[in-house]
């Protein structure tokens, strides 16, 4: 992968658990209790992520990247925050919000607190859909092994044909991500191999 890929698209990729080299681990860190912050939100903050790309009936593909936090700006009550993409998220009360760009709508992406089963519209025109899918999920990536909340980001359809799953830890943010493509012929995953300056 050479080009930057942004908050969202860095986290491409889905991986049955069989493909997992790390897997999961009762030996975990609880996600703090709520209230807090979701994901961490300030200038300087760096999540560096180990990606796998699973082609159809290729060899897997590994690469790097990172997502980082590089302004941010205050208006009344809200700090805004941009990423080195141009993505543009808030925490809210209720979570986190986020925009692929300036020019659109923040939209709730990450609801915290939350519970197993509640869902809500997200994107622009609300043509995807988010499910809460786990609270203490289980998950080991390089920095280590936590209990993760799980939101699910799908196609607001019948039958979607694309969807991407988040494991989120409070005060941590996004520790792996898993993505398949809306031609549903390319897997990919994302793991957190790093973590810096979060505040």
């Amino acid at each position: 992968m050479h080009a930057r890929i942004g908050f969202l698209g860095v986290l491409l990729g889905v991986v049955l658990l069989s493909l997992f080299s790390g897997g999961c681990s009762d030996d975990s860190v609880d996600p703090r209790p709520a209230p807090g912050t979701i994901v961490p939100l300030e200038v300087g903050n760096r999540w560096v992520y180990r990606v796998f790309t699973y082609p159809a009936g290729g060899d897997p593909i590994e690469s790097t990247d990172s997502i980082v936090i590089v302004s941010k700006d205050t208006t009344g009550d809200e700090t805004v925050y941009r990423t080195h993409v141009g993505e543009v998220m808030a925490e809210r009360a209720s979570g986190l919000w986020f925009a692929r760009s300036e020019s659109d709508s923040l939209t709730l992406l990450f609801e915290y607190p939350t519970f197993i089963g509640a869902g809500w519209p997200f994107g622009p025109a609300f043509e995807w859909y988010v499910t809460v899918v786990g609270t203490r999920t289980p998950v080991q990536v390089p920095t280590g092994n936590y209990n993760c909340y799980v939101y699910v980001r799908s196609e607001a359809v019948a039958v979607p044909r694309e969807w991407e799953k988040f494991y989120v830890v409070p005060d941590v943010g996004i520790v792996q991500y898993q993505k398949l493509d809306s031609t549903q012929t390319e897997i990919l995953e994302l793991r957190v191999l790093s973590t810096v300056q979060l505040q």
